[in-house]
């Protein structure tokens, strides 16, 4: 239910329809979930994107709804963020960790 209309969103360039996307799945959609997978090509390019808020909706989501196919996938992508300078990003790299560690030990 929504499910699709969330990735819709979260494709979005508009970044309100973007983070109510990022909300919504947070919401609907747990680690289990097929429609995961079809976020992590979203998430990937979020995670490089120039506005930090934006990278930051996207490290909050891994953060949040991760599955370990997601943490092993984004994982390089992730530590990078941690030797950012911006300390904003950093905060949201360190809680994105948390859950990679706890979905993917040996990682």
């Amino acid at each position: 239910f929504g499910q699709m209309e969330c990735l819709k969103l979260i494709a979005s360039n508009s970044f309100a329809e973007k983070r109510i996307g990022y909300l919504a799945l947070m919401l609907l959609v747990d680690e289990a979930t097929e429609v995961l997978m079809l976020v992590t090509n979203s998430l990937k390019m979020d995670l490089h994107h120039q506005n930090q808020y934006v990278v930051g909706l996207a490290l909050t989501a891994i953060g949040n709804i991760a599955s370990a196919d997601i943490a092993r996938d984004l994982s390089s992508e992730v530590e990078r963020h941690l030797r950012n300078t911006n300390h904003y990003i950093r905060k949201k790299a360190a809680l994105a960790c948390t859950r990679i560690f706890f979905k993917v030990p040996e990682l």
